[in-house]
């Protein structure tokens, strides 16, 4: 399912994010970080 989540404003920046676009976001618990992927 889609749900909103709230990113920083440098990862939004950093990935050119506009207002509206769809993005995947992979949790790497192991690695203890988030993957923010911007869907085309």
């Amino acid at each position: 399912g889609s749900f909103m989540v709230t990113i920083p404003k440098q990862a939004a920046d950093a990935i050119d994010l506009k207002s509206g676009e769809r993005m995947k976001v992979l949790v790497d618990k192991e690695g203890k970080r988030i993957i923010y992927q911007k869907l085309t």
